[in-house]
């Protein structure tokens, strides 16, 4: 063999040796950070303690993983612990997509930095919430959450920030609330919420729209709206244990073109499909909304028995309202 070709062998053998190291090095292990676009290659048992109390970190706006479809499970080592988190986007426009998270006391946590991405996920029995949306401008897509039956402590989803995007997504209790939104100008469309012990909903923020979802067998409102100017549109709201949409505080809030039937299960004298249950609650518009089925009433304003236009009713298609002359 010549001079040449030993060479030229050395050099492809320190190549390899090279390659090979770099290869272990982007290994995924339970307690690693992610800063660039990554890959994982089968799935991950973490061990979770207040040492160690994140399994992964994703670091943005360089860092990203993509889990093809791979699961990331956790064991709790301090059940009395509520900060441990499966995945922590960090920075600025993390992305994580393509894999299941399983028995996680969370699911995800976003920094206030904002614009991430959450894609193509399960997130299956969370003991508190399965994702908790600090900052603005995340965007959450085709995200499946499933809850423990017995979890009523937290939410599927908690959203903090303004300006956020959850879309094609399916939130299945049961905890708390399915979806709170404190935050203003966020927008949920083409999403399934049910199954929770209080409210699929609960609307604390401003300038929210819903459209387009379906909110149905939570334990009681649908829909709960405390904040102001916000657009629920073209929902099916059914099934829910004691109001459909509960305008509970909240004034100059649209609720137009929704499907309103069989909520009220509990069968309360406050319960029914849309329902004003503050006085506070003003300048709300109701119209052309479609119910049927719900008890005590389809539609009901105890705080204006004659209609004095505290609240625009209009168009509405129903069976039964408290006081008769809603229309």
């Amino acid at each position: 063999m010549d001079i040449t070709t030993l060479n030229a062998l050395k050099r492809l053998g320190l190549l390899a040796a090279v390659f090979t190291l770099s290869t272990a090095a982007l290994a995924i292990e339970c307690g690693d950070t992610i800063s660039e676009p990554t890959t994982l290659s089968q799935d991950l048992n973490c061990e979770l303690s207040i040492a160690n109390p994140v399994a992964l970190t994703i670091v943005g706006p360089s860092g990203s993983l993509n889990m093809a479809g791979f699961e990331l499970s956790c064991v709790s080592l301090d059940p009395t612990q509520t900060d441990f988190y499966a995945i922590d986007l960090q920075g600025t426009a993390a992305y994580l997509s393509n894999g299941q998270l399983t028995n996680c006391t969370n699911g995800v946590i976003t920094s206030s930095s904002g614009f991430h991405s959450i894609s193509n996920m399960e997130i299956n029995s969370a003991v508190r919430n399965a994702i908790l949306l600090f900052g603005n401008g995340n965007t959450i897509t085709n995200v499946d959450i499933t809850g423990p039956a017995t979890s009523t402590i937290s939410d599927g989803i908690e959203v903090f920030g303004d300006y956020n995007t959850i879309s094609r997504s399916t939130v299945l209790g049961g905890g708390d609330e399915g979806i709170e939104i404190l935050g203003d100008y966020n927008n949920i469309s083409f999403t399934t919420v049910s199954g929770f012990s209080e409210d699929g909903f609960e609307i604390d923020g401003n300038f929210t729209f819903v459209s387009n979802s379906i909110i149905e067998n939570n334990g009681e409102a649908g829909i709960l709206i405390n904040g102001n100017f916000n657009n629920i549109a073209s929902n099916n709201v059914a099934d829910n244990g004691q109001v459909g949409i509960n305008l509970s505080g909240g004034s100059s809030n649209s609720i137009a073109s929704n499907t309103v039937s069989n909520n009220g299960l509990s069968v309360l004298p406050s319960n029914g499909g849309i329902i004003v249950t503050d006085s506070n609650s003003l300048n709300n518009r109701i119209t052309g909304n479609t119910l049927n089925g719900n008890q005590q009433f389809d539609l009901a304003d105890p705080f204006d028995p004659d209609c004095n236009e505290r609240n625009l009713w209009s168009g509405n298609q129903f069976t039964t309202s408290d006081p008769t002359c809603l229309d």
